[in-house]
């Protein structure tokens, strides 16, 4: 593959060809990675970890019985998001209540 670029480099082929070499590279090393502490969510200014998303993703693929397939994770996956930003929103109003 390289050596066929090498031979026919023009600019229309090689130009888009770094472009996605270079945009890989730059997202691997400064920081379009997911962490455990970066925002899945954020509710009313209040961000909800990744950590936590997962945690709870884990436990209910744990408790769910035999292999899920792509639709039911995606629901549980929705599941998941839609308890965190329900409890997100009421550890808030309980807080501005106190």
């Amino acid at each position: 593959m390289m050596n066929w670029l090498r031979k026919h480099n023009r600019k229309s082929l090689s130009s888009p060809f770094r472009r996605f070499c270079l945009a890989g590279l730059y997202s691997r090393l400064f920081g379009f990675q997911q962490t455990p502490f970066s925002a899945v969510l954020v509710v009313n200014g209040r961000k909800v970890p990744y950590k936590r998303f997962d945690v709870l993703l884990q436990r209910r693929t744990r408790e769910q019985e035999g292999a899920l397939t792509d639709e039911a994770m995606a629901a549980l996956k929705s599941a998941v998001i839609q308890d965190l930003v329900r409890e997100t929103a009421l550890l808030q109003e309980s807080a501005a209540t106190a």
